[in-house]
């Protein structure tokens, strides 16, 4: 019999060699700083262009520890699985965001993204996002493969010790994409597509196993009771943020924003001189109408929602809160909430008439 622990040092041999790659061809990944040339978030990123290398994390480590870029965008056909799933680790651990799409430079020298891809190795590393986007490419799964097994199909290649590597490796990566926050179809899918073939998920697969995920977007509006009323509240996709609509009396509704951990600092306190208003569900309210809180790292944002025009929520597509108009711009990143459009109407009408 073999020992677990000798399976685990089989497993380590096995693993240097896999590849997961559509195309083996490909130019070993390289890495690029580069900029569209704005002053924003998410104006400048790393370009991963490539097959992914045993070399790859490393290269990837050394740019993101200067800590000036917040997003690494893939264009990639796979490569090295171990490798690909140390980036995605590494490119979590530094809080980086990932997206896909084909890094090119534009006519004015500064860079872009086209519709790219990152399939096989490449889409494990992109569940180390924090965010992930794919607005610009398409994500692609199949099976993990050795080339000498691919080169020879008909030999009897493998043993029983083999078999039991492979269940090693297929958990492995089911607890990976866990640990990333992805559902476990994200690894059936791949494990039920030939190594000669790729899966491109469809949008409701994208959507539905988290595999691209944006952490600061607010889902439905909904209703609870609280005291002698209802409030009306929705919450971000991360869980670390909550909007809530409330009244003490028909006359003054409130928006009631909490969120943790983000890094509000006295220019960007809505009651300082660096902002004097703020836009929220289509009214522009003074910064006298907004206070703000800390406590343990969970800033809390109360605006007053005088005025309020329900019939405006009705027919607006986006309900953001933000100072963008009325503060420095380095200050936008961290006063801005999507809030979603989606029940607003329904929900903050019924708790306006049921004030707590």
């Amino acid at each position: 019999m073999v020992s677990l622990c000798a399976i685990a040092r089989l497993l380590v041999v096995a693993l240097l060699p896999l590849l997961f790659s559509f195309n083996a061809t490909a130019d070993e990944m390289t890495f690029r700083l580069v900029s569209n040339g704005g002053n924003c978030n998410g104006c400048e990123w790393i370009a991963a262009d490539g097959e992914i290398t045993s070399d790859s994390p490393a290269k990837l480590a050394a740019l993101m520890a200067q800590g000036r870029y917040g997003s690494v965008v893939f264009n990639s056909p796979g490569g090295n699985l171990v490798a690909s799933i140390q980036m995605g680790r590494a490119i979590r651990s530094a809080g980086y965001s990932t997206s896909v799409g084909e890094t090119v430079e534009d006519d004015y020298g500064w860079h872009t993204t086209q519709d790219g891809i990152c399939a096989s190795a490449c889409a494990f590393a992109f569940l180390g996002g924090t965010a992930r986007y794919t607005d610009r490419g398409k994500i692609g799964v199949h099976q993990f493969y050795n080339d000498e097994a691919i080169s020879r199909p008909d030999d009897q290649l493998f043993t029983a010790i083999d078999l039991s590597v492979n269940q090693y490796i297929e958990a492995l990566l089911m607890e990976y994409a866990l640990q990333m926050g992805v559902d476990y179809r994200f690894v059936l899918a791949a494990a039920a597509t030939p190594p000669g073939n790729m899966h491109f998920l469809t949008e409701s697969e994208l959507h539905e196993w988290k595999v691209t995920f944006d952490p600061d977007s607010f889902g439905p509006w909904e209703i609870e009771t609280w005291k002698s009323g209802v409030v009306a509240f929705s919450k971000s996709s991360d869980g670390k943020k909550t909007a809530t609509v409330f009244c003490s009396d028909p006359r003054h509704p409130k928006l009631f924003i909490s969120a943790i951990g983000t890094n509000f600092h006295e220019p960007f306190d809505p009651v300082s001189s660096y902002t004097t208003a703020v836009d929220a569900l289509g009214l522009k309210i003074p910064a006298s109408r907004v206070s703000m809180s800390e406590e343990n790292g969970e800033y809390k944002l109360v605006l007053g929602l005088d005025g309020l025009k329900l019939a405006e929520l009705k027919k607006a597509d986006s309900l953001e809160v933000s100072a963008f108009n009325y503060a420095p711009r380095y200050a936008m990143p961290y006063f801005q909430f999507r809030l979603a459009d989606e029940g607003a109407y329904e929900n903050i009408r019924i708790a306006l008439k049921n004030c707590i």
